[in-house]
């Protein structure tokens, strides 16, 4: 894997915080109670507040990318 790791730009991170989803949903979300991906969906993916915080650079998010794919996420 030749990856590259640099700061999420505004159009990376709708594509991120869909990857987080992907990884919680299949490695976290059977550790925890019923609902839990549901509100991970509430309080992140779906959290207008949160993804613009990310947008503009207010939080900052760093990204992993193997040939223009994101395959990792750091925030």
């Amino acid at each position: 894997m030749n990856y590259q790791i640099r700061q999420a730009n505004p159009g990376d991170v709708l594509p991120a915080l869909n990857l987080a989803l992907r990884v919680f949903t299949e490695f976290e979300a059977p550790g925890y109670e019923q609902g839990a991906v549901a509100k991970f969906k509430a309080d992140c993916v779906e959290n207008k507040d949160y993804i613009e915080n990310y947008i503009s650079s207010k939080h900052l998010m760093f990204i992993a990318v193997d040939n223009e794919e994101i395959v990792g996420i750091v925030n």
